[in-house]
């Protein structure tokens, strides 16, 4: 009886899944084929929420391609690529380059996520997007 306790308060404790939570996941995916390499330029973000007690975020951008728009537990493996840290703002400027192997730029999805970065408690999520890659890739 008490294991069917333990069993179900954990079941009440899950959380979605995330990127970041992906990548810490030690589950072997098996290999991918992959098609070409898909270069994100992060730029910039505005009014970001704000989630630290001084009025501002410590934001870092999580990116990873799948063939899932609703399960990023399904990501490819070693795709997930994360930016720097821009500490203290809600408008952070990045100007990174970062890459990801994609598998079919017909239908993988690309992934993203906005964390605040903390230096005592768990990071805190700010927000999240997807898009398909079709959309915006250029074959070269």
């Amino acid at each position: 009886m008490a294991k069917e306790e333990k069993e179900k308060g954990a079941t009440k404790k899950s959380k979605k899944a995330t990127i970041k939570s992906t990548q810490s996941s030690s589950q072997p995916r098996g290999a991918v084929e992959f098609e070409g390499i898909l270069t994100i330029k992060l730029r910039r973000g505005l009014d970001l929420k704000a989630c630290d007690v001084t009025g501002k975020s410590d934001p870092y951008v999580y990116f990873a391609s799948g063939p899932d728009k609703n399960d990023v537990s399904n990501l490819y493996p070693g795709q997930i690529v994360k930016s720097e840290i821009v500490e203290q703002t809600l408008n952070p400027v990045w100007d990174q380059s970062l890459m990801v192997c994609v598998a079919t730029t017909k239908s993988d999805i690309l992934h993203l996520e906005v964390w605040d970065w903390d230096r005592i408690s768990e990071d805190d999520f700010v927000s999240f997007s997807f898009y398909l890659i079709a959309r915006w890739a250029t074959i070269i």
